[in-house]
């Protein structure tokens, strides 16, 4: 069902639009603060402004509109309306206020959702089952209630969409499954479960010759997709077929790496290195002796080399970019190939928030790569590596101004060093 500007409504079916007499209310100019919903063929509601400051609903019941019905007389005008069956619904109004409908009466509730007192806010409303999430355009503000009477304040989506936009048209799927498109085209999703129902794997060596296996993570809620790829990286990544791969001496130096991105809703977040083996290493062989078989003198060949870790300087942060000098001692036997990463530790509470707040729950922590760099240097050998902000990371530091990492360097799998390095997003220059 559909209603225009003028209270003429529409109803769909078998692929075509036919327009419903006669029309609804009793309209001598056009008004855009109309609204229908429907749970089925037979029911549905509409509400427009009435007479003086009525605010009217009318409810159709599969052949035809009833009669109007006062749905409040403040002077508000319905911007929201959600039915999800013919005793719930829930609509918002201008003074920000909402209206719990259950079969033959509306009640409102007794106190704004967002603190004004003026009657221009455009407040939207989605339902699922007793389940609503509010979006409120003038403030941004948030708001759920699980039984269309309580509500809770949620997050505000103009703070943490960086301060663009604004709350616009809202729809739930379910109970955990929400989102808001605002004025400006940004997507949000509400609270969904990310907890995988199996973490991701790498199972191997770093050593050359190795096989290197991924275990793919599986997901606990259809409303969430994960995929898990293998990557190699040497210099820069690129994607390895399969979820196995065995390494030759030319991945000397190199990671073996889980890629995973995550879907929820809207939101795609990724691609993000959740597992990594590496850098991959070969064994320091020494020549054979030359010594006479049998009875001989044992041979004079000389003993296998002796590697030595790199040494770690400074780090310090330019940009979008950490820049830290590493040597490797002149009296290693073998080239030092070091890995740097960028890493934040998240605190999670079970449910993935993108833009507004969830119910809470037990906590868990994820270490999340917000860049990678790889460098092999030659003994006796000095360089600055220079490891960049990945595309996570760049939204991170847009959406928190300030992004406290740890720098951590590795080498065959070994920690050298972890720094504290902190990033800060550039100030915009008001023109």
């Amino acid at each position: 069902m559909a209603i225009d500007e003028l209270g003429n409504t529409f109803k769909y079916s078998g692929g075509t639009w036919s327009s419903i007499t006669p029309r609804l209310g009793a309209l001598t100019q056009t008004t855009s603060s109309l609204q229908v919903s429907c749970t089925s063929d037979s029911f549905c509601i509409a509400a427009l402004p009435g007479a003086g400051n009525d605010e009217d609903y009318y409810v159709w019941n599969g052949a035809s509109w009833g009669s109007a019905h006062v749905l409040e007389s403040t002077g508000a005008i319905e911007t929201g309306l959600s039915c999800t069956s013919t005793t719930f619904c829930v609509a918002t109004d201008t003074s920000d206020f909402a209206l719990k409908f259950t079969g033959s009466t509306w009640t409102p509730t007794a106190s704004r959702l967002v603190a004004g007192d003026t009657l221009n806010d455009l407040f939207y409303v989605s339902c699922a089952e007793t389940f609503c999430l509010a979006s409120s355009f003038q403030s941004a503000d948030t708001l759920t209630t699980s039984d269309g009477s309580t509500w809770t304040p949620g997050t505000n989506i103009n703070t943490a969409n960086g301060g663009f936009g604004a709350g616009g048209p809202t729809s739930c799927a379910t109970a955990s499954m929400c989102a808001i498109v605002d004025l400006s085209g940004n997507g949000y999703t509400y609270a969904v479960p990310d907890t995988l129902a199996r973490q991701p794997s790498l199972t191997g060596l770093a050593t050359a010759g190795s096989t290197i296996t991924l275990t793919p993570g599986t997901v606990s809620s259809p409303d969430v997709s994960v995929v898990d790829s293998l990557q190699r990286c040497l210099g820069g990544c690129t994607a390895v077929s399969g979820t196995s791969y065995t390494t030759t001496a030319a991945d000397v130096g190199a990671n073996i790496q889980d890629s995973e991105t995550t879907g929820v809703g809207l939101d795609t977040e990724g691609p993000f290195a959740s597992n990594t083996i590496g850098p991959i290493t070969s064994p320091t062989t020494g020549t054979p002796g030359g010594g006479t078989p049998g009875g001989g003198t044992p041979g004079g060949g000389t003993p296998g080399g002796h590697p030595e870790n790199a040494t770690i300087a400074s780090a310090t942060v330019s940009g979008n970019a950490a820049h830290v000098t590493v040597s490797c001692p002149s009296t290693s036997s073998a080239n030092c190939s070091v890995t740097v990463v960028l890493v934040v530790t998240e605190t999670l509470s079970g449910n993935k928030v993108i833009a507004v707040s969830a119910k809470k729950a037990k906590t868990h922590k994820r270490t999340v790569t917000l860049g990678s760099a790889t460098a092999t240097i030659k003994p006796g050998g000095q360089t600055q590596i220079k490891v960049s902000l990945n595309g996570a990371g760049k939204k991170l530091l847009t959406a928190r101004h300030t992004l406290k990492l740890d720098l951590s360097v590795t080498e065959g799998g070994n920690s050298l060093a972890t720094k504290k390095v902190s990033f800060k997003a550039p100030k915009k220059t008001r023109k």
